[in-house]
């Protein structure tokens, strides 16, 4: 050894050189597809013949909101969350920015209609509705996130994911809850008579006087029902109207019973149904009763079913209110 250090020659920084590059050709190859394979993923895979069932089957449909609803949130595993909250790698920007909500879009206890439904991304399918202010907005559903290392990948939105049980199943878990159709119901009674027996033709000693012309039964027409003021508070009085109209063709006063009842989820309200018996001549009758909103009446959307019978039958209608927070 003379205590020299020997350099490297030309050759051998060639090689070093060419192996780096190599290297980065074959990152930048495996990067290139794995951004090729994301953006494949972005393709909507929901078919026009699948998106016209969903319509059908939503389209049309009242419902009311169980929470404060933003542009910003998306249903998420059936709960309503800010979109960053969906992002697998929770990063300090995506904390502040599920702090942003986004433009108000409805409130808590607002019924609303869907309009329509369309796929949103890949991933998200999106049903548009209008509440009875007038206002637009629109209700995202999104699939699961893959939990992938790096980025944020989620489940593809199918036809075979996106069935209408589970679309319901994502809605109804806290988002809202599905109204019944408003429903109109008339009970009649039959009161026709059996038809006689054919009678043997025999010859006439005097001539028969014509039987009496049977009396109309009495009816009831022009039901209609209202719960005013349609948005209270605690402590406020809600009136529950009945305005009907008796038709009674031999002008005789006619036995009425007055029903109101009052529902929440399902259920009917402690006290309800109230019924009032009166007699009523023919013609048009308004009656009101007047509740007080207990404070701990539970804040959402409650039914009005008015209803009047009278012996042939009964005539019913419904109505909604709701008791804000």
């Amino acid at each position: 050894m003379n205590g020299t250090i020997s350099q490297p020659n030309a050759n051998t920084l060639s090689d070093r050189y060419g192996f780096q590059r190599g290297f980065l050709n074959v990152m930048a190859l495996i990067l290139s597809g794995l951004l090729l394979s994301s953006c494949g993923a972005q393709k909507v895979k929901l078919t026009n013949g699948h998106m016209d069932k969903l319509r059908l089957a939503f389209v049309g449909r009242e419902f009311v909101f169980r929470t404060d609803w933003h542009s910003k949130m998306v249903i998420y595993k059936g709960k309503p969350v800010h979109w960053y909250a969906t992002h697998y790698n929770q990063s300090p920007h995506d904390k502040k920015e599920q702090q942003k909500l986004g433009k108000f879009q409805a409130r808590g206890g607002d019924v609303a209609t869907f309009t329509n439904v369309r796929p949103w991304t890949h991933h998200a399918l999106a049903l548009y509705f209008k509440n009875q202010q007038g206002n637009r907005g629109l209700l995202r559903i999104s699939t699961p996130n893959k939990d992938s290392w790096g980025s944020e990948f989620y489940e593809d939105m199918t036809n075979q994911t996106a069935t209408v049980d589970w679309i319901e199943d994502q809605l109804t878990n806290a988002t809202i809850k599905f109204l019944d159709k408003t429903e109109t119901s008339t009970a009649e009674i039959p009161a026709t008579l059996p038809t006689p027996p054919t009678q043997p033709e025999l010859t006439p000693v005097a001539p028969v006087a014509p039987a009496p012309a049977q009396m109309a039964e009495p009816s009831i027409s022009r039901l209609t029902v209202a719960a005013t003021p349609s948005r209270v508070r605690h402590g406020e009085v809600l009136k529950l109207q009945l305005d009907y109209t008796i038709d009674a063709a031999d002008g005789q006063p006619v036995q009425v019973t007055e029903s109101r009842n009052l529902v929440f989820n399902s259920k009917a309200l402690p006290g309800y149904p109230k019924e009032r018996q009166e007699t009523r001549s023919s013609g048009k009758h308004a009656t009101n009763f007047r509740q007080k909103i207990p404070p701990q009446a539970t804040p959402g959307t409650y039914t009005y079913k008015g209803e009047v019978c009278i012996q042939t039958g009964c005539t019913s209608r419904l109505v909604r209110f709701t008791i804000e927070p």
